[in-house]
């Protein structure tokens, strides 16, 4: 019902009344985790876990929770436990995945993504995940093929195109580039990210005043956080590159 605090304001009571129900704690725990308590998570997951050490799920849930309270050690630690009890457990292997991708670690997080889709063929998120850590490893063509082959069975999945066109630019094929990212656009015209991302393409580029139409676009989609805020930074940037052009071109046009 969207009513975060009743909902813990209660599991916190019946806590008080019977600390070991389970059920319970498992309620509280994935309720802080929603609010972005992930210390207290994960005091409340690291007690299922003591009174139930098969539960795979409150492993998962404790991976989450000390991930989330800058504990990348024992996020680690608890979900490779997670896939050591059960191999098949795709959510823990994707949240594994996610984990060493962000510490660093393209190839092993790939290697989860591909046990994954092992288990679940086709399935996004795992591709998304795989083709993501094949782009952070530099293996640009394999990650262009996963997402490829995901796009194949769902054309306007927004996700895909807007990381397609990321690769794409990385490899230099800024027309391919351009029709992935105006893909989404066709369909939500005030998609921050995709406009983001052409405007990254325009001024790679050199079309300055078009990369600036389309961050001025991000802006205007009133989206506010981190698209907008390098939108901004970026115009500045490109009407500064574009002087500089202009400067030089100027200079080149009186010395011949």
């Amino acid at each position: 019902l969207g009513r975060p605090d009743e909902a813990r304001a209660t599991a916190e009571a019946v806590r008080e009344h019977d600390p070991a129900d389970l059920e319970n704690l498992r309620v509280l725990g994935e309720i802080l985790l929603r609010q972005g308590e992930g210390e207290r998570a994960a005091e409340v997951f690291a007690q299922v876990r003591e009174l139930a050490p098969g539960d795979v799920a409150a492993l998962r849930n404790l991976g989450r929770a000390a991930a989330l309270a800058g504990r990348r050690a024992d996020a680690e630690a608890a979900l490779r436990e997670a896939v050591r009890l059960d191999p098949e457990f795709v959510g823990a292997r994707l949240e594994l995945g996610r984990l060493l991708l962000e510490s660093g670690h393209p190839d092993e997080a790939a290697a989860e993504a591909e046990a994954a889709l092992e288990i679940l063929p086709t399935y996004p998120e795992a591709v998304l995940l795989q083709a993501q850590s094949l782009w952070r490893a530099g293996r640009l063509r394999e990650a262009v093929a996963s997402l490829v082959d995901l796009l194949a069975a769902d054309p306007y999945h927004f996700d895909a195109l807007i990381l397609l066109g990321r690769v794409l630019m990385d490899e230099g094929r800024h027309a391919d580039a351009r029709q992935a990212l105006g893909r989404v656009l066709r369909f939500d015209p005030r998609h921050a990210a995709a406009s983001f991302y052409l405007g990254v393409v325009s001024g790679e580029e050199r079309r300055f005043r078009e990369a600036i139409e389309h961050w001025r676009r991000v802006i205007d989609s009133g989206v506010d956080g981190e698209f907008a805020e390098r939108a901004r930074e970026n115009i500045a940037m490109a009407m500064e590159f574009a002087r500089i052009f202009r400067t030089a071109d100027t200079a080149q046009v009186h010395s011949a």
